[in-house]
Order: structure tokens, then sequence, then C-alpha cells
């Protein structure tokens, strides 16, 4: 079994991470847009430590609003 200084990690070129895996749970995510019909408002899903919420943006810009308010289920 290798020891922590032969790890593959230690290899040249490797580096530590900078983040803890805490604070890339807190780096949130956007994805799966989808305009509206009308194409004046888009939605969009917002991942955040853990959940995932829906959220709502008119096309000009402004404040998103949530329309989910739910933690996603753990275990």
């Amino acid at each position: 079994m290798p020891t922590a200084a032969e790890h593959w990690s230690r290899e040249p070129g490797r580096w530590e991470a900078a983040l803890t895996p805490e604070a890339w749970a807190s780096i949130p995510t956007i994805a799966t847009p989808k305009p509206a019909p009308d194409g004046r408002q888009i939605a969009y899903l917002r991942g955040y430590d853990g959940r995932l919420d829906v959220m709502l943006i008119d096309d000009a810009g402004g404040p998103a609003l949530q329309l989910t308010d739910f933690a996603r289920p753990q275990g």
C-alpha cells in the first residue's frame, strides 16, 4: 500500500485542490434553461448545496423568482 508521500496526487504536475468539498458544494450551478412559449421568461434549475430549485427570470433580466423550496432527499 502506498504511503501518503507516494500517493498519485504527489506526482509532478499535480497539485492539492484549493477547494474543500464543502466549498465546492456551495458553488451554485445553473442547468436546463427553457424559454416560455411567449419568450418573455426563462425557467432554469439552480443547484446549490445539495438542493435543486426551479427558478424563473424575465428575458430582460432582473432578479430571479424561486418557484420551489425543498431539499433533495438524502440517503
